[in-house]
């Protein structure tokens, strides 16, 4: 089986319709098949180095139509 996957920012996914709720959210890409398979949150800066990746990001996948 092949997979594509949909990676967006949490702060996007938060805010594409303020009146939802995140389970609302979540059902609505659950109804176009996608299924969230991570979620990476970026780990806390370490002193003096640099956060390559400063916001929260889901993945999801769904078979490939």
């Amino acid at each position: 089986m092949e997979w594509e996957y949909k990676t967006i920012a949490f702060d996007q996914f938060v805010n594409e319709k303020n009146e939802l709720s995140i389970e609302e959210h979540l059902n609505a890409y659950g109804k176009e098949e996608w299924e969230l398979v991570n979620m990476h949150e970026p780990k806390m800066q370490a002193y003096g180095q640099p956060n390559k990746l400063d916001e929260s990001f889901m993945v999801f996948k769904r078979p490939r139509k």
